[in-house]
């Protein structure tokens, strides 16, 4: 009986151990994932920050000229898409800070705010430009459509 109770209990021993070895790594890599995942929301926000004051900048300085300003909103909104991204990533782990997460979303929603109000004064000047093109070519206020 102890010929075979002593190798069985060690093989149990074993797989004791080699599972809570493997719970522990399985551990490590979630909190390398979860810090990964962090460091990617910070530098999309950090790059959606830089673009949006980029554009404001030269929005302000040059006026809404679309040549110059269009680019940089594009930039911008493209910024935007990879924060939310990021964050919908982090959101995913199951272990994710709430509070990191509701900071990332403000973030996110109060940068793109500029990005829409110079968006929305290209899109206004555009229109007046062909309102005043079509205004010059027809010499009434109002063209027939």
């Amino acid at each position: 009986m102890a010929g075979v109770v002593g190798p069985a209990l060690g093989y149990g021993a074993a797989w004791i151990a080699d599972r809570r070895r493997f719970r522990q790594e399985q551990r490590l890599k979630a909190s390398d994932d979860l810090i990964a995942r962090i460091d990617d929301v910070a530098t999309a926000l950090e790059e959606l920050g830089a673009s949006a004051a980029r554009m404001r900048r030269v929005a302000l300085v040059v006026g809404p000229e679309p040549n110059i300003v269009e680019p940089l909103v594009e930039e911008g909104e493209d910024a935007f898409q990879r924060a939310r991204a990021s964050v919908a990533r982090l959101r995913m782990r199951p272990h994710a800070p709430e509070a990191i997460l509701v900071v990332a979303d403000e973030s996110t929603k109060s940068m793109v705010e500029a990005i829409t109000i110079v968006r929305s004064a290209l899109v206004a000047m555009q229109v007046s430009r062909a309102t005043h093109n079509r205004q010059d070519q027809t010499g009434s206020p109002r063209s027939p459509i």
